[in-house]
């Protein structure tokens, strides 16, 4: 064991959310989501760091839409994800995945021209 690990982290007490927030501050290129709870704090977080010019990992300033309900923020990284976007993530409670999971149907089916 190294006295002085190559990597030595950010020594700091967090819940899951935060865990979440604080990956995907750094790695997401966006995220579209619908804040509502247990999941606020992950959205408040990355836009926080967004708004204060941090980049991500790649040198790139991600963006960040929130929509009007769990719908929306699941087609919109959908066809974020499906038309090339890098990255891109939905930040909603489990619940609310499963509730726009509906939504999936629809695009999957769906004729893109």
């Amino acid at each position: 064991m190294s006295a002085n690990p190559a990597y030595p982290g950010i020594p700091e007490v967090i819940n899951g959310n935060g865990a979440v927030a604080h990956v995907m501050k750094h790695v997401c290129g966006g995220v579209i989501g619908y804040p509502i709870t247990p999941s606020t704090e992950i959205s408040e977080t990355f836009e926080a760091a967004r708004a204060e010019g941090q980049l991500n990992v790649w040198g790139k300033h991600p963006f960040f839409v929130e929509t009007e309900g769990e719908h929306s923020a699941q087609s919109g990284a959908l066809g974020a994800a499906l038309t090339g976007g890098n990255f891109i993530s939905n930040a909603s409670s489990s619940q609310g995945i499963l509730y726009g999971l509906e939504s999936h149907c629809l695009l999957y089916t769906s004729r893109c021209v």
